[in-house]
């Protein structure tokens, strides 16, 4: 189970992000970000265009950024792309979200590889399942815990579509036969610590519950 929360923030709060300047909290794996450009295709039954899917069918292509400055890429200007990197995940994912804003979601995905994309998208095909959306999102990625290292957080600064800097925070909520080292014990508990995460570094108590379909008509 996933508790995401996203907000718009400025280039100087990303900067201070990445710099650690982030109070009580510090950045875990590694001590460091790494930067991906992601292209997601979203599919529907007819390519019916949903602004508020609740049930979502997804192709994630994945590569890393070369050597493009932070900036430029958290302002979706990035230029280049690390050779060998690509990957393409499917996703599949209950989608719910509150009237603060909060995402809660049961997600299930998986790395295609070698034909498995060209036949996950005939499948499609023959169930009249259509693309309905694209996006493209450019990425600054880095993990962050607590001063003790108990509760880790998934934080991405990201560009969609020409809209950004967001940043999308994430809390991994396990089931019961999963290791719980570093996640969240329930969705209560990572609602609160994503939270006070974002209003003790950033000052946000507020949060961007639209879809991205949403924002980008903007």
């Amino acid at each position: 189970m996933e508790v995401e929360m996203k907000a718009k923030i400025t280039v100087k709060q990303a900067i201070d992000l990445v710099d650690e300047k982030i109070g009580p909290y510090r950045i875990s794996r590694g001590g460091g970000w790494r930067p991906f450009r992601k292209r997601d295709t979203y599919y529907s039954f007819n390519g019916e265009k949903l602004d508020h899917p609740t049930n979502i069918i997804r192709i994630r292509e994945e590569m890393e950024i070369g050597e493009d400055s932070f900036e430029d890429i958290i302002l979706g200007k990035a230029e280049t792309i690390r050779y060998g990197t690509h990957k393409t995940f499917l996703t599949v994912k209950a989608k719910s979200t509150d009237e603060k804003g909060v995402e809660t979601n049961e997600e299930t995905e998986g790395i295609l590889v070698g034909d498995a994309k060209a036949a996950f998208e005939k499948s499609m095909e023959v169930c009249n399942f259509k693309p309905y959306f694209q996006k493209r999102k450019d990425s600054v990625s880095l993990y962050v815990t607590d001063s003790d290292g108990n509760n880790e957080i998934h934080c991405e600064i990201v560009n969609v579509n020409g809209h950004g800097p967001y940043l999308e925070v994430e809390a991994i909520v396990p089931t019961i036969d999963e290791n719980s080292s570093k996640k969240l014990a329930s969705v209560e508990q990572a609602n609160t610590f994503i939270g006070t995460f974002l209003y003790k570094v950033f000052g946000i108590y507020e949060f961007d519950g639209r879809s991205w379909a949403e924002i980008i008509k903007e």
